[in-house]
């Protein structure tokens, strides 16, 4: 007998191989399904990494659509797409303003010192990113 954690790993790699417009359908039925389980971040391979020849069949913000209240696999979706050049200048907004929320948790917690890993992943980001209005975070 298969274990829930073996039963999702076996769909997410079943939705890895999905493309075209029925590849689309499936992801959009099956992925909320697996976000409400006992490993959301098990989709991240969904969307994430190397995926061959085959394009993703959501664009990037039905993605983010459906990531939506799990700002973890949010931001390394994110963080996914600034990697391969993928992402809009709307995307590396939507990540400097991840990093800059998880700077100010970071910081409010009691101990913390003022740079926190995901400070320097911020300062970096902001150097490397082009055309992001860095005023605006």
């Amino acid at each position: 007998r298969l274990s829930t954690t073996q039963i999702i790993s076996a769909m997410v790699e079943a939705l890895r191989s999905c493309h075209g417009a029925s590849g689309a359908a499936l992801l959009r039925q099956f992925i909320p399904q697996i976000l409400t389980g006992p490993d959301p971040a098990a989709v991240l391979p969904v969307f994430t990494g190397h995926r061959g020849r085959e394009a993703l069949p959501l664009q990037p913000d039905e993605v983010l659509q459906l990531l939506e209240g799990h700002p973890p696999l949010v931001l390394a979706f994110l963080e996914d797409l600034v990697d391969k050049k993928e992402a809009e200048p709307r995307h590396c907004a939507q990540l400097g303003s991840a990093y800059v929320a998880k700077v100010e948790e970071e910081l409010a917690l009691p101990g913390a010192k003022g740079m926190t890993p995901t400070r320097t992943k911020l300062l970096r980001f902001i150097e490397d990113a082009e055309g992001l209005n860095s005023e605006l975070l």
